[in-house]
């Protein structure tokens, strides 16, 4: 008699079935290597990894051997009917530990993720079937992933990438209803989703498209003050580009946003997919003054090299020069430029995730390394990584990744120091033009210079009128000669001249981290004082 596939469920409460019926795995011990099998299906997993799971840092002295006890209740219960050869085995002894063998069995986890991609891929053209594939694979679930081991340190990341893949499912599915006019049918669903999840910004994006659809323009915008609110209280971030352009469009009454009759499904979602920017660059607030030059050349070398890093001293407008070259390059790339920024991360276990938030990608099966290059594999995109040298190492190692498997992914990084892998063109940042001697040189001459020009402008913002005179040229001159021409430091120096003369600014600059303060409220806090630009590049 062929023995019946067993069929493992993890999507909810651990489940085990075989012909129709229950099978009982054990108490709470068994069950719970079980699920650790399962999430490492295929893999081999060491017995180390298996007792620190199950016991923590403190197991006693027989865990090895109850090890061994669990893993034969568990093949009891398996294997039972199946014969004792290895070609019948599903829990397999393989140094260093156990491997849990799926091969011709059924996981509800893979059944999710399979009916996933296959909706995913009939998106584009097809969104009435991508709906039906994903009400499938979100019928799989039962409760929350993983649910009866939500204590368990072993299951929380598992479980919250899990719910992660599943809300983006939902989101997709969604938006596909969207596509097909089914905004009014939605609603409900997606209020209870976004109250759910207030800080998730795509529910967000949904939830206000279709009200808008539905004639409630008002309510729509005021769902974006409140998740803006809820943003800016809980993170103390603003929204991202695509809830902002979306506002935008609703108070324009963007005729992109309608669905009008006879609109195919496909060119709805077409439609929709419009409305996302392509990049998610900050609007300059400021003129762009010097590297004129040097930004010719970083536009130049995109064009051949998939990676290149600017390097230089903090303040050196490392930034600023990748912004610019990203914007400019935006045309070029199809699936968008964006920019991760860096500075505000912890742990170098972050940067992974900043990039996929950046990107769009969304939780899959895997790392979420590996999610970032199955997703972008076939994309033709810039990454700007911005700050990357207190998390050198795992920049490195991602870019290096993306690098290898994907194709038409270039990246701009901007580091104190290269990321030193292979093909990376690592740029030094120059200081700004300065003028030689401004005694020998006429007012034009010293005002052409670059360093002079960005304190003159600068200067201007706070002290209306200022202007250069053969009073003042000396002066800013050896301000901007004494500072090397690095831009902040410049730019803080200028901010002084609210209170200030060029001459007492000289004098004080013995004394420049007292004296190269007061930054704007809105720049970050490391770029406020030169002390703190200093230390936020000594703590790197």
């Amino acid at each position: 008699m062929v023995e019946s596939a067993i069929e493992f469920r993890l999507l909810g409460p651990l489940e085990v079935w075989r012909g129709g019926q229950p099978l009982p795995v054990g108490g709470a011990k068994p069950r719970a290597l079980l699920a650790l099998l399962l999430l490492h299906a295929d893999q081999v997993v060491s017995t180390d990894a298996l007792i620190d799971a199950l016991w923590g840092e403190r197991p006693p002295a027989s865990a090895a051997n109850a090890l061994q006890a669990h893993v034969s209740a568990l093949r009891r219960a398996l294997e039972r009917h199946r014969g004792t050869s290895g070609a019948n085995r599903l829990l397999i002894t393989r140094a260093p530990g156990y491997l849990l063998r799926l091969s011709g069995q059924v996981f509800d986890v893979v059944r999710f993720e399979r009916l996933v991609d296959d909706a995913r891929a009939a998106m584009p053209a097809q969104p009435q079937v991508a709906v039906s594939r994903f009400r499938d694979a979100l019928g799989l679930w039962r409760g929350p992933a993983l649910a009866d081991f939500v204590f368990e340190p072993f299951a929380r990341a598992d479980a919250a990438r899990l719910e992660d893949m599943r809300l983006g499912a939902l989101e997709d599915c969604l938006e596909c209803e969207l596509a097909l006019g089914n905004h009014a049918g939605v609603i409900a669903e997606l209020e209870r989703l976004a109250g759910e999840h207030p800080l998730r910004e795509r529910l967000v994006w949904l939830l206000m498209l279709a009200l808008y659809r539905c004639g409630r323009q008002a309510q729509a915008s005021g769902l974006f003050q409140l998740t803006r609110s809820a943003l800016v209280e809980e993170l103390g971030m603003e929204p991202g580009p695509a809830l902002r352009q979306l506002l935008q469009q609703i108070l324009e009454q963007d005729p992109k946003l309608e669905m009008t009759k006879g609109k195919t499904a496909a060119a709805a979602g077409k439609a929709a997919a419009a409305t996302r920017p392509r990049h998610n660059l900050p609007i300059e607030l400021t003129s762009f003054i010097g590297g004129e030059q040097e930004l010719d050349e970083i536009c130049t070398l995109l064009e051949h090299q998939r990676l290149i890093t600017l390097t230089g001293a903090g303040g050196s407008g490392k930034t600023r020069l990748a912004l610019r070259a990203a914007r400019q390059a935006v045309e070029h790339y199809p699936d968008g430029v964006w920019l991760v920024e860096l500075a505000p991360l912890s742990e170098p276990t972050l940067v992974a995730s900043a990039v996929a938030a950046s990107t769009g990608i969304r939780a899959q099966a895997g790392t979420l390394a590996q999610a970032l290059t199955r997703s972008l594999r076939d994309s033709h995109l810039l990454i700007v990584l911005d700050n990357c040298e207190h998390v050198i190492e795992a920049c490195a190692e991602l870019a290096h990744d993306l690098l290898s498997s994907c194709e038409r992914v270039r990246i701009l990084a901007t580091s104190r120091q290269p990321l030193a892998i292979a093909s990376e063109v690592a740029w030094h940042v120059p200081g700004l033009e300065l003028p030689d001697d401004a005694a020998a040189m006429s007012l034009e001459e010293v005002g052409a210079c670059s360093a002079v020009r960005l304190f003159l402008e600068r200067a201007r913002a706070v002290r209306p009128g200022f202007a250069l005179s053969s009073a003042t040229a000396g002066p800013v001159a050896q301000i901007c000669r004494r500072l090397d021409g690095i831009p902040l430091a410049i730019e803080l120096a200028a901010a002084r001249t609210r209170a200030l003369n060029p001459e007492d600014i000289v004098r004080r600059l013995d004394d420049r981290f007292r004296l190269l303060i007061g930054g704007t409220r809105d720049a970050l806090p490391r770029h406020q004082t030169l002390q703190a630009t200093i230390d936020w590049s000594t703590t790197c």
